[in-house]
């Protein structure tokens, strides 16, 4: 039947209509993207969910300056850049949104320019990565997980994609190093992701030469670290030894003692009584508080070790169900491409293809798998980002699946998928949501 519906696409796919339609797509994805950021930059109400925090720390170093501004804790490459925004338009808000913005279009930007990863089939790449980025509206808030994603995506690309020997290959890598490390405490998880599917990537070779394959990046990440060190001094100064971050990662611009780990495990230990937790509705933070006063012998996990270690059947009782639900999420921003995942890691790995899409269909598995066992609710899909942009790339342009017949046909039906969900969410928004 496959087969059947493979043939007759083929037919269809040579026509010139099909190039329309393609077309089409791609103007759509080009106005929805556009909508999106019309709609986050200019409409939506200004210090908006986290940017209030983001804004916090924007007005404290105006305020303080650099050295008791890194002591207090900010994200020290978003704040910097905002900095340059808010001196040019005195908004806060839109500083921290244009700095968002840009870091948005930049990853695309370096691939465009740096890598050879678009090639006639870019509308199909373009199409699928505008839809994300636009259905990820949070790329264009005031918000520094765009500057962070930036940060990890060149460093994995310079180190994988492009690995060329020139002065360009060396500074990108010490740049995306350093704003990666700066940004966020979470890039501690992503490195490790880098890592383990590095690692499983030379193991399935059998190929040991773990760091001699790669000198160049690992002594670049290092002096990336060491650079951050000396960014932080005011901190070791003062005797703090830990990088410095913004505080909303420590704390809720909502309540000062519940945190957001905190936070989602009630509301998680609440929505286990329903539905076996699939997509537990958040608790209000009085609740969260009322039962930290009410039981101070029952402590809730505040950070992602303590969730590891604070209750084991908790988390095997998560795993599978919180696979469900990013699974059945990313369908609204990837389509069926997740669900083909594990198949085209079966067959590269079979076939011996180790390529670099290996590694990145390894480290989207690991990265998908490590926010699943380390977070207590569902999954925010903004945390898989990088990982469904690689995974797009992997999907479209991969070389052992476009050698399969209905590769084609997947594509097509993705596409179509994506056109009918995209119409729809602009119906129900009546196109801007945040009128």
């Amino acid at each position: 039947m496959i087969n059947l519906f493979s043939t007759i696409h083929n037919k269809i796919a040579s026509r010139q209509g099909y190039d329309r339609f393609i077309d089409l797509s791609f103007l759509l994805s080009i106005f929805y993207v556009f909508v999106m950021f019309f709609d986050s930059v200019i409409l939506s109400q200004k210090n908006f969910g986290d940017e209030n925090a983001f804004t916090k720390d924007l007005i404290y170093y105006l305020d303080n300056g650099y050295y008791d501004t890194v002591i207090h804790g900010i994200s020290i490459p978003f704040t910097l850049i905002s900095v340059f925004f808010y001196n040019l338009i005195n908004d806060h808000s839109i500083a921290l949104r244009l700095t968002g913005t840009i870091f948005t279009i930049l990853p695309l930007l370096y691939i465009l320019l740096r890598t050879k990863l678009l090639n006639r089939n870019y509308r199909i790449i373009l199409f699928h990565l505008f839809l994300l980025i636009g259905t990820s509206g949070g790329q264009f808030y005031g918000t520094n997980d765009t500057i962070f994603f930036t940060g990890f995506l060149i460093f994995l690309l310079e180190s994988t994609v492009v690995r060329d020997e020139s002065k360009l290959h060396i500074l990108l890598l010490f740049l995306s190093s350093i704003i990666f490390i700066l940004s966020r405490p979470h890039f501690i998880i992503y490195s490790f992701v880098m890592v383990a599917g590095f690692v499983f990537f030379k193991l399935i070779q059998k190929d040991f030469r773990f760091i001699k394959s790669h000198k160049r990046v690992v002594y670049t990440f290092i002096v990336g670290l060491i650079v951050a060190i000396i960014l932080n001094m005011p901190r070791l100064m003062n005797g703090q030894y830990s990088i410095s971050h913004s505080n909303k990662i420590y704390t809720s611009y909502k309540a000062e003692d519940v945190n957001w780990t905190e936070w989602h495990y009630y509301s998680q230990m609440v929505g286990n009584k329903k539905r076996f937790g699939l997509f537990a509705p958040m608790v209000k933070w009085e609740e969260v508080r009322n039962y930290k006063l009410s039981n101070p012998d029952s402590k809730l996990p505040n950070s992602y070790t303590g969730y590891l270690i604070h209750d084991f059947y908790h988390i095997i009782h998560r795993i599978p169900i919180s696979l469900v639900e990013v699974v059945a999420v990313s369908v609204r921003y990837v389509g069926i491409f997740l669900f083909i995942l594990p198949f085209v890691l079966y067959k590269k790995i079979r076939t011996k293809s180790f390529d670099y899409n290996l590694l990145f269909s390894l480290i989207i598995l690991f990265g998908i798998l490590t926010w699943v066992i380390i977070w207590p609710h569902t999954v925010e899909t903004r945390w898989l980002y990088p990982f469904y942009l690689l995974l797009i790339f992997v999907m479209v342009e991969d070389s052992t699946i476009k050698k399969l017949d209905y590769h084609g046909l997947l594509v097509t039906f993705n596409i179509v998928l994506m056109d009918i969900i995209t119409i729809w969410a602009l119906w129900k928004w009546e196109i801007f949501r945040s009128i």
